[in-house]
């Protein structure tokens, strides 16, 4: 029996059109468009649903709340799948993949966040290589995390940083090693890889969690500082972040136990295109 993979698509440049004004989103064009390659098409390729965003969402724009959605459209759906697809925009990609992590908790399956620079619809695109690779890892592979996967390499979600706008390599781990590339083999290092928690549901920190704990672990994926720009505009409760150093004590004694990250390192730098 094929393994089923869920595809959350949220949105990004992988699934848009072309236009006269340029590529834009369009509800049901990457369906359409996946639904007629030969690829997965193949009996060696897992069936997998996909369920598309509305609206689709411009990475760009991602708030907190889209980031819980996300998460809780894993959790409804964990039961049912092998393992889990979050199509994304290259924008924010690093942080979505940075910040799902704190909200997925008991992970036994993969839960792979990945999209492309140049949409699917191009005779020439990094889509095709990026999506096939990330269905079959979270398939076939013992990989019970949180990943981002692009331009053939496999990292660490809460590790990864957008360190090229235009290049087709746009991902990197700066201070972790991939856990995984993909090359003539897909190869998959598990040592790196985290050990499956052997009992028990994924469960998801959002709008039933307190909110002081799911702004901990945004602030310490992000520090302070972008927390605060993050929460200006939206949060998860219907209150603005105020007085981010208030839970500056907590960060700190959180840190030793952020997946990834040793205690009292600063959280890395992130670079994304506007």
């Amino acid at each position: 029996m094929p393994k089923r993979l869920y595809i959350a698509y949220t949105g990004g440049t992988i699934g848009m059109s072309r236009t006269p004004e340029g590529y834009a989103p369009a509800p049901g064009f990457l369906a359409a468009q996946m639904a007629a390659m030969p690829e997965l098409a193949d009996s060696r390729m897992p069936a997998y649903t996909i369920h598309e965003y509305d609206p689709l969402l411009d990475s760009s724009n991602m708030r907190p709340a889209d980031w819980v959605r996300i998460g809780q459209d894993i959790v409804a759906h964990y039961d049912a799948y092998d393992g889990f697809i979050v199509l994304h925009g290259t924008d924010t990609m690093a942080y979505t993949a940075s910040v799902l992590p704190f909200f997925l908790q008991g992970l036994r399956k993969p839960v792979i966040v990945t999209g492309s620079q140049i949409p699917l619809c191009e005779i020439r695109n990094d889509a095709r290589a990026n999506l096939i690779t990330s269905m079959l890892i979270a398939a076939e592979y013992p990989v019970p995390e949180v990943c981002l996967c692009f331009g053939g390499k496999l990292l660490r979600g809460c590790r990864a940083v957008k360190v090229d706008a235009d290049g087709l390599d746009a991902f990197d781990s700066p201070k972790f090693p991939p856990l995984g590339v993909a090359g003539v083999e897909i190869q998959i290092d598990l040592t790196r890889v985290h050990s499956p928690r052997t009992s028990g549901p994924a469960t998801a920190a959002g709008r039933d969690a307190a909110p002081v704990s799911v702004l901990v672990a945004i602030l310490v994926a992000f520090g302070v500082g972008r927390a605060a720009q993050l929460f200006a505009c939206d949060d998860l409760h219907g209150e603005r972040l105020r007085g981010a150093a208030r839970v500056r004590r907590r960060v700190g004694m959180d840190r030793a136990g952020v997946a990834g990250r040793p205690a009292g390192r600063a959280p890395g730098r992130r670079t994304s295109s506007s």
